[in-house]
């Protein structure tokens, strides 16, 4: 009986469907649920290729973020693993979307509920293309919310079930007449109608589907009690909806799972509600240790702290409250912080009161900070807590940056990146603080192979999502620019950071990160725009000057403005200069001191002091120690200025004084000027170059020209190359010191170092050659790559393979069977892997 109502359910949907699908255009559907929409929605998911739908609910109204989380949920359930994770701003959602949503289509969105996001419904109807279908459902006619012209618009009144499609669900039970009374009594609202009829017939009332699940419709009269659905919240650990039924319904029961319940809702960005939620409990347990402490975390998040203050420093007076007083130490001065963090670490040695005691030792004693994370990484493991484990990690690696052992650090940020995708872990806010450490890591260590695309990708998704992390994201991809070469790049970043913060705060000049006015006087120096370099550093100096700041703060504008006076003034800048030296010893930060230290030496340099130079270098050894010509360049402006304090670093290499790229482009220089010669010689070249010991004139034919030999041919060509490049008689070898791209990434492979050599390769060796030697050689060089990243377990360097190498479908099967579908690159892979089979009809 059941399985006949369905099928012939299908008259209605296939009327309202077809009309939904009738023109390329989105659809605004203005009706209340009992009318069907989420019986129609359930219908389209079944007969659609990919469909995504993003269900909102009264709370999330007015929280970008809450509605990050459910298209965020939405996307996860529909691709099948997560395209990005939970507390952001929709924004930052759907820009990723959008820039991938070519690779789900065809594919079908839907918003219901969207009198809870009017602001979300009018930017999913952007993405409304011949590929990707937007359906966008209120419950009722908006009021703040324009339906743009040229829409498919479906009203209630369309929404009617008629006569004959209720005679063709219902006809085979029940009369005509009880038929037309039922469809009467529903007012011709679907849900309303089969309620009814399944009364009548004795089959339980329908559940109304729902993205994620199927709900009991509100006009089925069939009640839960609160506590009993209360209890099932918890059993599933279902936190969210656990916390709001305790607070609603049962108080006293929420101590229970208070820290479980709290931290999801932190995980998730949703301090405002969190806090709400709190503030509505009853005023006996609003002063329990646990609640007070999860609502000074909400409050911190949300800039509140005022308002809460006196109640924790009134409940701390009375109470020990150990990791109550390690989290209130934020709330302090520094120093009294750190004494409240170590005084609770004393009380009781717990994952909070560790965390906070080695947080606030980094920036006095990153040694001892290092001690307590590995502490609280223990204890973690005692416990088998990976998320708390993935934080105790990051907090190791962090110090070891400061430390200025970078290799090290950056080991232990993929080790908490690995646990971050092994816990299925969706705070993209701790996931975009580990990739922006890890990125400025690259820089430093010169791992650089896609790193500007990454980076560039993220720019994008954070632009009109989240402010701060823009900030970061765009203040390191300037970082890239100038470790690269590309100081107009940076500069154009740097100051659109400046005028971010001038429109989003009345900030001051005094008021501006140090990290920024660092970053802007490194651009302006490699620019060599010096007086305007100088301009900028003096003033943010002199204003320190005028007030107090912290040591780190400090040191960074001692330093900008000594790395200015180097240039200009060497005299003068051994005053800012040693004074930021002093601030990185007494921080015992490594990095900073090497940083320092370069600008120390070329100060000494112009001084005419090469001993003193040297002696800063040393100063500086540990920091420097790991860091890679990048990471030089991106300290320093590695150009003219810098090239003694460079070569008193490191061994001067010897240049080669021909230098062939014949990688994807072709570029030919001899003693830095650029070559110009003709495809045919090109070829030449390349075998030459690739048989250092020398070619025979008969070898060099069959490689050039195969059977059709051209020996009058190849003697003219090679006499007039010789005008341009020095070639011997046969057999024939280039006669100077030479490099070639092509022979430097055979080697980076022979070594085993897969990246270098992913780095070296941009494209095939002289693309559009037929010459048989280039060829036989070109498919060999392939072939290596191939085989080298697919047995050497590096999922990075298989994924940047297989964006060089799009339609191999060997390497896109490896890279998806490699890859943990916990990871967030999975679903576009997934998609990406699937487009490629759809094009080999497989």
């Amino acid at each position: 009986m059941i399985e006949y109502i369905v099928m012939a359910q299908n008259i209605f949907f296939d009327r309202v469907i077809s009309k939904i699908y009738a023109k390329n255009k989105a659809t605004i559907i203005l009706a209340d649920s009992r009318y069907g929409g989420p019986h129609i929605f359930q219908e389209i998911i079944k007969r659609d290729e990919l469909c995504i739908w993003i269900k909102l609910v009264p709370e999330d109204k007015n929280d970008p973020t809450a509605q990050g989380n459910t298209l965020s949920d939405a996307v996860t359930r529909s691709l099948g693993s997560q395209l990005f994770g939970h507390a952001m701003p929709y924004n930052y959602g759907l820009s990723i979307l959008k820039a991938n949503i070519r690779l789900f289509e065809p594919l079908t969105i839907i918003l219901s509920n969207a009198d809870y996001g009017p602001e979300l419904a009018k930017d999913l109807l952007s993405l409304q293309s011949e590929g990707t279908r937007v359906i966008i459902a209120f419950e009722e006619t908006p009021k703040d919310f324009l339906i743009p012209d040229n829409l498919n618009i479906i009203k209630e009144k369309y929404l009617e079930l008629n006569f004959d499609e209720a005679l063709a669900i219902a006809g085979e039970h029940i009369s005509e007449i009880e038929i037309a009374n039922i469809l009467q009594i529903s007012e011709a609202k679907f849900e309303l109608f089969m309620i009814e009829l399944n009364k009548i017939i004795g089959l339980p009332s329908p559940l109304r589907p729902g993205p994620d699940a199927f709900e009991t419709p509100p006009d089925a009269n069939i009640t839960i009690p609160s506590k009993a659905l209360l209890q099932v919240a918890i059993r599933r650990k279902q936190w969210l909806e656990a916390l709001e039924l305790a607070v609603e319904h049962d108080p006293e029961k929420l101590c229970e799972f208070i820290d479980d319940a709290a931290q999801a809702y932190i995980d998730r960005g949703l301090y405002n509600r969190l806090w709400n939620l709190l503030g509505r409990l009853p005023e006996r347990l609003k002063n329990q240790e646990r609640v007070l402490l999860w609502q000074l975390v909400s409050a911190n998040r949300l800039g509140k702290r005022k308002e809460i203050q006196a109640r924790v420093q009134n409940f701390l007076d009375h109470n020990q409250a150990h990791d109550l007083r390690a989290s209130y130490a934020n709330n302090l001065a520094f120093e009294e912080g750190l004494a409240e963090t170590k005084k609770a670490y004393n009380m009781a040695k717990t994952f909070r009161t560790i965390q906070h005691y080695a947080v606030h030792l980094l920036p006095v004693d990153p040694e001892q900070s290092l001690e307590k994370y590995r502490e609280l990484d223990e204890l973690a493991k005692i416990k088998g807590n990976d998320k708390e484990r993935m934080l105790g990690i990051a907090g190791i690696a962090l110090c070891l940056l400061v430390l200025g052992r970078l290799k090290e650090s950056i080991q232990w940020f993929n080790e908490a990146v690995n646990l971050f995708n092994k816990t299925g872990s969706s705070d993209w806010q701790f996931r975009a603080y580990l990739y922006g450490n890890i990125s400025y890591l690259r820089i430093l260590l010169g791992d650089i192979l896609g790193l500007d695309q990454f980076l560039l990708s993220e720019e994008r998704a954070l632009r009109e999502s989240f402010p701060t992390l823009l900030l970061t994201y765009r203040s390191t991809l300037g970082e890239f620019y100038l470790a690269t070469g590309h100081a107009d790049k940076a500069l154009s970043l740097f100051e659109a950071n400046l005028n971010l913060l001038e429109e989003k705060t009345p900030s001051k000049s005094r008021d501006f990160p140090t990290s920024l006015v660092i970053n802007m006087v490194q651009a302006l120096i490699q620019l060599k725009e010096f007086e305007k370099a100088k301009q900028f550093a003096q003033r943010q100096y002199l204003l320190s000057r005028e007030s107090k700041l912290d040591l780190h703060d400090n040191t960074t504008i001692c330093l900008a403005y000594g790395m200015v006076l180097a240039v200009l003034e060497p005299k003068a800048a051994l005053e800012p200069l040693n004074e930021a030296f002093e601030g990185a010893e007494t921080a015992n930060n490594e990095l900073y001191k090497a940083w320092v230290c370069i600008h120390l030496a070329k100060t000494q340099l112009e001084l005419n002091n090469q001993e003193a130079a040297r002696h800063a270098l040393e100063q500086g050894s540990v920091g420097l120690k790991d860091l890679a010509t990048e990471g030089f360049r991106l300290f320093s402006g590695l150009d003219d200025d810098y090239r003694e304090v460079y070569n008193l670093w490191k061994t001067p290499k010897i240049i080669s004084p021909l230098r062939i790229k014949f990688l994807a482009d072709t570029k030919i220089t001899l003693n830095g000027e650029e070559v110009g010669i003709r495809k045919r010689w090109k070829e030449i070249l390349c075998i030459i170059a690739l048989n250092p010991e020398g070619i025979s004139r008969e070898k060099l034919l069959l490689e050039i020209y195969g059977d059709e030999p051209k020996q009058t041919t190849l003697k003219a060509s090679i006499s007039k190359m010789r005008k341009f490049i020095p070639i011997s008689r046969p057999p024939y070898k280039i006669d100077i010191d030479y490099y070639a791209d092509f022979i430097q990434f055979q080697k980076y492979l022979n070594l085993g170092d897969i990246r270098k050599a992913l780095e070296l390769y941009p494209g095939p060796l002289l693309e559009s050659s037929q010459a048989p030697g280039i060829i036989e050689h070109r498919e060999v060089l392939e072939e290596a790559l191939r085989q080298a990243v697919l047995n050497s377990a590096d999922i990075d360097s298989l994924i940047n393979l297989c964006e060089k190498l799009p339609d191999d479908l060997e390497l896109w099967e490896n890279c998806l069977a490699q890859l943990p579908k916990e990871d967030p690159r999975y679903a576009l892979l997934s998609a990406k892997f699937k487009k490629l089979q759809a094009s080999w009809e497989i």
